[in-house]
């Protein structure tokens, strides 16, 4: 740099100082401004994609809200613990859930209700103990794979008949989620009860619902909502 430029830098730090730091803060601030806006826009974009109407639902600060006791079985790789995970509003992650190996406890208030959520793994060893933790529960979620071939659909119906034919089970209410509804081979709630061969066990006693669910690992869930809904009326 030559004499004059230093002349010149030097003639602005020494008259302008001030300028230049307002400039300084200035610039930073808008900066700063930008980086929080953007933020503030992909956070509002990732919630309404996972949360679906869940955004609508005010959650209870009461100390102590009633509580819904919530079991959640069903044949491992079915997405158990995908649909734990996004029930209220809770975030899936994009990748892959690992299978549940014995159980998960969540604890999740939604709306006036704080839900005891167990989820626990559909193994073939695990299902020896599902009858375990049926105590003091107010339902029962089984979730399957709406898109699994007959031999699959065949265990699915053999576990849960065995399941709901148990003693301790009698009578509690029954959420079935047909998932993976994303899927193009997949069968419709209705026609996985049928498949299942559900209705030989469900007897008059006993409500229950059925809704369809949509998880994809890329996000844009649907049917959690219906899910949670419902899980309040047959908690009712």
């Amino acid at each position: 740099m030559d004499s004059s430029s230093n002349s010149w830098v030097k003639y602005i730090l020494e008259t302008r100082p001030s300028s230049i730091i307002v400039s300084g803060v200035v610039t930073t601030a808008f900066a700063y401004g930008v980086y929080r806006l953007f933020k503030w826009l992909n956070n509002r974009l990732t919630y309404v994609q996972f949360d679906e109407y869940f955004e609508n639902v005010e959650n209870t600060t009461a100390p102590n809200p009633p509580r819904l006791r919530v079991l959640v079985v069903g044949l491992d790789g079915s997405g158990k613990t995908a649909f734990v995970e996004c029930l209220g509003k809770g975030k899936k992650e994009n990748s892959m859930p690992r299978p549940t190996v014995g159980f998960n406890i969540k604890s999740v208030t939604i709306g006036d209700t704080l839900f005891d959520i167990w989820d626990v793994g559909g193994s073939e060893l695990c299902r020896k103990y599902w009858k375990e933790f049926v105590k003091d529960i107010d339902v029962i979620v089984w979730v399957a794979d709406s898109t699994a071939d007959e031999a699959r659909l065949q265990e699915n119906s053999d576990a849960i008949r065995e399941f709901l034919s148990l003693e301790v089970t009698k009578d509690i209410p029954v959420l079935f989620v047909a998932n993976k509804q994303d899927r193009k081979n997949a069968l419709s709630p209705h026609e996985l009860l049928q498949k299942m061969k559900v209705g030989a066990i469900i007897n008059k006693s006993r409500q229950y619902v059925a809704v369809g669910t949509e998880i994809p690992p890329g996000g844009g869930r649907k049917g959690i909502f219906l899910a949670y809904q419902n899980l309040k009326f047959l908690s009712s």
